[in-house]
């Protein structure tokens, strides 16, 4: 819809916004997203999920893109009237990452924040919602609608709602004026600030102004959990976790950072350390055995300890067992289950027996199994960290010291010290 007259004189608009208390947070929390291929409007908003509170960004799918998403891109986003900035990836190991796709109806994305954004005193939205009352409730209400139309200067524009769809009641017409680049904005009753929808864009063949009311996403975040590989990090942006997640919890292969520098590599379950890890601090490896219920149960080398496992990878033998990798879908995009909230679990097996007489040919034909070109290297980095033995069965060589695995100790998830280099203080990437 156009909306000249207006946005003709957005500074004073802004300067009258600001001075109104209320829809100040409104502007600090409302963003401005710069992508490769266009610009579009979005907001901070604080939700719930798995009973934690979850900072995001929520804006329209077709702003930020399954596209963007699969190509991982960077975007900037400017925030509290664009006097300040910060880039984030759209990669999902590092963020939560999801979109209920226009198709469906809904047209919402949503991206995490995480500590290691390191946001300068943002304000988050949070949403006026009640599960028990329905969205009829809100047909003729003012409403107001903080925006960044065709990418220029921070806009308000005021309007009612105007008729729910019958055929999805969490969508609606509007009469506020908006612009291209106002698609993601937040739309809040006049005089409050708590957003109860975003702005999607202008019904063409209506000549009218489409919203979308957020309740449904907040039902839907409540009960999500992660699953698969994922990074997690400490308020003050270190990491604190790297691996396999089931259900929200460390469950498989994992690598957690402790607060005193204390690092351990191995095996979770249940988000506690359970199976085959070590521990090490300065370098040194200080513990290294069998872990259950995050209690550790002496040395591999401790006297009565028949660990068979352990006495095999320490005595370079043949076999080292079994190494299961679970690669859990946090969900998949494109089976239209994002709406019901269903979520797809995979879990990869890989046999390791016999690793030492394991060829080239053999490594490419576990890649066209798992149909993932980086699956053996992943399954290599992973395996390394719990049994180490791996490494050596393989006779892997380090491209940049050229030394053997055996030669090296782990110091973080896939990141390798030589100790036949004691002066060399780069890190060795054994692929």
């Amino acid at each position: 819809m156009e909306a000249a007259e207006n946005i003709n004189n957005e500074a004073l608009i802004q300067n009258n916004m600001i001075k109104m208390d209320n829809v100040y947070n409104v502007c600090k929390a409302t963003i401005k997203l710069d992508l490769n291929d266009g610009v579009g409007s979005g907001f901070f908003i604080k939700l719930e999920r798995n009973n934690k509170e979850f900072y995001c960004i929520m804006t329209n799918e077709h702003v930020i893109t399954e596209e963007h998403i699969n190509n991982k891109e960077e975007i900037l986003i400017n925030y509290d009237n664009e006097k300040k900035y910060l880039i984030i990836k759209l990669d999902k190991k590092e963020r939560i990452i999801e979109y209920f796709k226009e198709s469906l109806g809904l047209d919402i994305a949503i991206v995490e924040i995480i500590p290691k954004d390191n946001i300068d005193n943002s304000f988050f939205l949070i949403p006026n919602y009640n599960y028990n009352e329905t969205y009829e409730k809100f047909i003729n209400k003012d409403i107001e609608i903080v925006q960044y139309p065709k990418g220029n200067n921070l806009s308000l524009s005021q309007g009612k709602i105007l008729k729910i769809f019958e055929s999805n009641d969490y969508i609606f017409f509007h009469d506020a004026v908006t612009e291209n680049g106002s698609s993601g904005s937040p739309i809040v009753l006049k005089g409050e600030e708590k957003v109860i929808a975003l702005h999607k864009g202008t019904l063409k063949d209506e000549a009218k102004n489409v919203g979308i009311f957020i309740g449904i996403i907040v039902d839907i975040m409540k009960t999500y959990k992660i699953n698969g590989i994922r990074r997690e990090y400490y308020k003050n942006g270190n990491l604190k976790y790297e691996g396999n997640y089931l259900e929200d919890e460390y469950d498989g292969d994992g690598e957690l950072h402790y607060k005193n520098g204390k690092i351990y590599i191995g095996q979770f379950k249940n988000g506690k350390k359970n199976g085959d890890g070590f521990i090490f601090k300065d370098n040194k490896v200080i513990k290294k055995g069998k872990f259950a219920n995050d209690e550790f149960l002496g040395n591999q080398n401790a006297e009565g300890n028949n660990n068979k496992e352990h006495e095999k990878i320490n005595n370079n033998s043949d076999k080292i067992g079994q190494s299961k990798i679970n690669s859990n879908s946090v969900n998949d995009m494109n089976n239209n289950d994002l709406y019901k909230g269903k979520k797809e679990k995979k879990e990869n097996y890989v046999n390791v027996d016999n690793a030492k007489n394991i060829s080239n040919n053999n490594v490419n034909n576990i890649n066209d199994q798992n149909n993932n070109n980086n699956f053996f290297r992943d399954f290599k980095i992973q395996s390394y960290n719990v049994f180490k033995g791996l490494g050596d069965f393989l006779g892997v060589v380090c491209k940049r010291c050229m030394h053997q695995t055996k030669d090296h100790i782990t110091i973080g998830y896939g990141q390798w010290k030589c100790n036949k280099c004691p002066e060399d203080d780069n890190i060795c990437q054994i692929s």
